[in-house]
């Protein structure tokens, strides 16, 4: 219930930041029962990730990318599902962002999709086929 609220404010611009971080704190913490996890990894709570991701306003970008990362570095899991329903792709369309700390953030975020990714292989060729696109 709780992690559905959070995951529903992911919505709400002026709560937006504040929810992914709360996110990932009770990820973290979140050792032995792996609510959250189970929580996270359900088809709404993911496509809600990547729509958030995805449509994230300019203005708050930069200020995601941190909580955004602590969320598939602490599960592999909840990483290979974001990364095979669409995050990939957009990790790469914002790698042209002025901020460098941005930048070293998505770089991160890929690194982490990639060594958890199930076919490494063909995320590389599908990372090639879009940057040449861009």
């Amino acid at each position: 219930m709780v992690d559905w609220m959070r995951t529903s404010l992911l919505d709400d611009e002026l709560w937006s930041v504040t929810a992914l971080d709360s996110l990932a704190v009770c990820l973290v913490h979140d050792n032995d029962s792996r609510k959250v996890e189970q929580a996270l990894l359900k088809k709404e709570a993911i496509q809600k990730l990547v729509r958030f991701f995805q449509c994230c306003p300019e203005q708050h970008f930069v200020h995601i990318l941190e909580p955004f990362l602590k969320i598939p570095t602490k599960s592999s899991r909840i990483n290979t599902t974001l990364a095979v329903n669409g995050l990939t792709p957009l990790l790469i369309s914002r790698l042209d962002h002025q901020d460098a700390i941005a930048r070293l953030n998505l770089l991160k975020l890929i690194k982490s999709v990639y060594e958890h990714h199930p076919r490494p292989k063909q995320l590389i060729v599908a990372i090639y086929r879009i940057s040449y696109r861009i």
